[in-house]
């Protein structure tokens, strides 16, 4: 499942929206849900605000959904500002750029965050979480 749009934060609602459906075919709390939700929308806030510098029309990202088993996996597109493995750190002190503490909640509900090579996109963000039954 993917959903690609516009780098601008009046699409962030549409993003969270596709991100909320797209999990209720899958067989998680609706804590759980609710949790990714909102990780994902910090995730793609941290996108336009730091890879796009605040938003641009022009210019594209994308979410994709995956499960694998009892693991949900989430990942972030886009063609903005590259990003580097300090931009997605767990410690607002650490951080290089904006969203330190976006990130630092991005860490405490996800399992794994990392940067994953991509011929086609500039940057790709990737979440992941180990699922509990509900």
């Amino acid at each position: 499942m993917n959903f690609e749009s516009s780098a601008t934060t009046e699409k962030l609602k549409e993003f969270r929206k596709f991100v909320s459906n797209s999990l209720k075919n899958i067989d998680i709390s609706d804590d759980e849900r609710n949790e990714l939700v909102f990780a994902c929308g910090e995730a793609l806030l941290n996108t336009v605000k730091v890879s796009y510098e605040g938003g641009n029309v022009q210019k594209t990202m994308k979410i994709e959904i995956a499960q694998d088993e009892n693991k949900i996996i989430l990942k972030f597109y886009d063609n903005g500002k590259k990003l580097l493995d300090n931009d997605l750190t767990n410690n607002p002190k650490n951080s290089s750029k904006e969203g330190g503490l976006s990130n630092f909640f991005i860490h405490e509900i996800m399992d794994s965050v990392h940067l994953e090579d991509n011929d086609e996109w500039v940057n790709c963000v990737v979440l992941s979480k180990e699922l509990k039954k509900k």
